[in-house]
């Protein structure tokens, strides 16, 4: 008999013990658990890219936003062929591509482009449309090469091809 009455108290104590294991593991759990759910359900953010399409989107007539692929919102427009968005990393400035319908676009063409470019750069909307005018003037008259000029702090690209002309807007780092 004594034995059995030593051992039963000695048995409550490694109960005891392991509730209190236990309920040390289950509070670190359960605030672990907590933690993460605050996490997730914390509001997201769109990255100043995303946020940058939207206010394109809000401010030029007629354009939509496409997919993104690594740092590159595709965007619509009914002057555009093709048009991007670029955004900037490491290795890369913040630009926009445009490719008009026809070999040689019309006013409206140029005013999409002068309207977001102005939108991304806080560039006069004005500087913006005859910097793009006088880079594809320059490139009509070499028809195929790819002419890279700079107007009012604006790095402009651009080529006439058959299909269409390209020009790029960007602003270099300084």
């Amino acid at each position: 008999m004594k034995n059995q009455s030593s051992a039963a108290p000695m048995l409550v104590r490694r109960n005891r013990l392991r509730l209190a294991t236990l309920s040390v593991r289950s509070v670190m759990l359960s605030s672990f658990v907590l933690a993460g759910v605050t996490l997730l359900a914390a509001p997201g953010y769109a990255n100043s890219c995303h946020a940058l399409a939207a206010e394109l989107v809000r401010t030029v007539d007629g354009l939509t936003s496409g997919r993104a692929i690594s740092n590159v919102i595709y965007l619509e427009h009914p002057q555009f062929r093709r048009a991007s968005l670029g955004c900037p990393s490491r290795s890369r400035a913040n630009d926009i591509f445009a490719e008009s319908l026809v070999a040689k676009p019309g006013p409206e063409f140029y005013d999409a482009v002068a309207g977001a470019g102005a939108v991304i750069f806080s560039v006069p909307l004005k500087d913006v449309r005859n910097g793009a005018m006088r880079c594809a003037r320059m490139s009509a008259r070499r028809f195929g090469r790819e002419i890279s000029t700079r107007y009012r702090r604006l790095s402009i690209t651009c080529a006439n091809r058959r299909t269409g002309m390209h020009v790029t807007l960007s602003r270099e780092p300084n």
